[in-house]
């Protein structure tokens, strides 16, 4: 026999085995089987675990982002509608000046910048302080809870102090109507709104309590069998 014919047989022979260890026909120490059953067995069976986790999880993850979606599409309806809103404000605030400058020139002129400065000078350290104190002891969370009623409630104050404080003699003279119910109508619209946000924050917490405690506990995939 000639030489070649045991060196072609054992190459034939050798490659068909290194080519069927490679595809899948070897023994089990082979690398690539080994990795491609790595590849193909683990992952599945660590799919379905992150699966069921990721389809649990986003549910609450959708519904936030469906929320602030709608807030975006509420708060900012596109360039036209911004335009015309802020037009229309233009407008009305420039007739509402034309008609305050026509009777007291001077006093409104005064008001406007009394108001100006006793607002950058007293009441934005004011608030600033009061806030930042919030802020410590209540903490980033609760404190929109606060912050809200009180926004709201000093901005009535501001714009009624003159009938809150009964100020205003002519009120009484021109309209026949007491000045002293404002008084007690802003007490009780400062309590509802905090109320209000009371009933908020608690109901908040209690919808969250079932998701906190229902929630199973983080653990790895089921051992096989």
């Amino acid at each position: 026999m000639s030489p070649e014919g045991p060196r072609g047989g054992s190459d034939g022979a050798g490659r068909p085995d290194e080519a069927g260890g490679s595809d899948g026909a070897g023994g089990p120490d082979s690398p690539r089987r080994a990795g491609g059953s790595g590849e193909t067995g683990e992952p599945r069976g660590a799919g379905p675990a992150r699966g069921s986790r990721t389809e649990r999880a986003p549910a609450s993850v959708r519904r936030r982002a469906s929320t602030r979606a709608t807030v975006r599409r509420l708060l900012a309806p596109g360039p036209l509608p911004t335009l015309v809103l802020l037009l229309a404000s233009f407008a009305l605030t420039g007739y509402a000046g034309v008609r305050l400058f026509d009777k007291d020139p001077l006093g409104v002129a005064l008001w406007l910048a009394g108001a100006a400065v006793l607002h950058d000078l007293a009441l934005v350290p004011l608030y600033s302080l009061a806030d930042r104190g919030a802020q410590r002891v209540l903490g980033p969370r609760l404190v929109n809870y606060v912050r809200f009623p009180a926004v709201v409630s000093g901005l009535l104050l501001l714009v009624y102090f003159p009938l809150i404080t009964r100020q205003v003699g002519r009120y009484e003279r021109v309209t026949a109507l007491p000045a002293d119910a404002y008084l007690h109508r802003w007490l009780l619209l400062t309590a509802a709104l905090f109320a209000v946000s009371a009933l908020v924050l608690a109901a908040r917490r209690t919808a969250a309590r079932p998701r906190s405690s229902g929630r199973p506990p983080a653990s790895g995939p089921p051992p096989r069998t």
